[in-house]
């Protein structure tokens, strides 16, 4: 994620269901930082996108994988054409309130010296 670029610190992918009345998944990926995931819940209740399930994990070295099982009052879950404006404002949102950008990343890179 860090060598990247600050413009691919979170990785979000928007999964439609099949089903009209199911509900579609939200993927994120992208540098772990203090109550992430309460700021990703406040950020999805403010867009209007309400979370039925989540599964949430972080690896050892600080990279959060986050899922969520989304329904949407203001738009439709199931219809990638209807999400495209409002998925591109939460991405916006999230990267402003988890402050992803180059600056804000910490440095995790190891080094290994052979023995």
């Amino acid at each position: 994620l860090q060598e990247a670029g600050s413009a691919s610190l979170l990785v979000m992918e928007w999964v439609p269901s099949a089903e009209a009345n199911a509900d579609a998944r939200l993927y994120l990926v992208f540098q772990d930082r203090h109550a992430s995931l309460k700021r990703i819940c406040t950020v999805l209740s403010d867009s209007g996108i309400d979370i039925s399930e989540a599964s949430v994990f972080c690896t050892h070295d600080g990279v959060a994988v986050d899922l969520f099982y989304c329904r949407a009052s203001s738009f439709d879950v199931s219809d990638r054409a209807s999400c495209a404006e409002p998925l591109e404002s939460l991405r916006n949102a999230l990267v402003a309130e988890l402050a992803l950008d180059g600056a804000s990343v910490p440095n995790t890179e190891q080094t290994i010296t052979p023995a």
